[in-house]
C-alpha cells in the first residue's frame, strides 16, 4: 500500500472452506464484492449453512465486522476495530472458560445477525445495536 494506491477498505468477502477429493484436502475459496452489493451479501449470509465452514466479512474504515459458520446458520457476529475487539449473540469460535456461552450471551436470530451485517454495509461506524460486549 502507498499514498497513491490505497488499500480498498470498503469490501465485503466471503471465505468457503470444505473438504474436497478422497484424501479429503481442505479447498479454500473466496470471493469478494462492494458494500453497495446488499444482495450478493444477503445470499452469502443466508447460504452460510448450506457447506463446510464459512465466514463473510464487511471491512469497513472503521473495522471489520464478521459471521462465521460450520454447517448451522450463524448466532453471533464479532467486530475487530483497530483498538479493540467486540461481539454480540453467540460467534462460532468464541472461546469461554467452561465452553458455554457467558451469561448474557444470548443467541442471536439469522435474521438479526443478516440486518447486523447489512446495517454494517452503509454504516459510518459500528451499529449501534446489538448490545456489543468486549472480550
Amino acid at each position: 500500500m502507498d499514498e497513491y494506491n490505497p488499500e480498498p477498505v470498503d469490501f465485503a468477502e466471503r471465505t468457503v472452506r470444505r473438504r474436497q477429493g478422497w484424501l479429503r484436502r481442505t479447498v479454500t475459496t473466496k470471493d469478494t464484492t462492494t458494500v453497495y452489493d446488499r444482495e450478493t451479501v444477503r445470499r452469502w449470509i443466508r447460504e452460510m449453512h448450506q457447506e463446510g465452514r464459512q465466514s463473510v466479512t464487511v471491512n469497513r474504515p472503521w473495522g471489520s465486522i464478521c459471521v462465521m459458520s460450520a454447517g448451522t446458520p450463524p448466532t453471533g457476529v464479532m467486530v475487530f476495530e483497530p483498538t479493540r475487539f467486540t461481539y454480540a449473540g453467540t460467534p462460532l469460535g468464541m472461546p469461554t472458560p467452561d465452553g458455554r456461552p457467558a451469561p448474557g450471551d444470548a443467541p442471536l436470530t439469522p435474521a438479526e445477525v443478516e440486518q447486523i451485517v447489512l446495517d454494517a454495509l452503509t454504516s459510518e461506524s459500528l451499529p449501534e445495536w446489538p448490545q456489543w460486549r468486549e472480550r
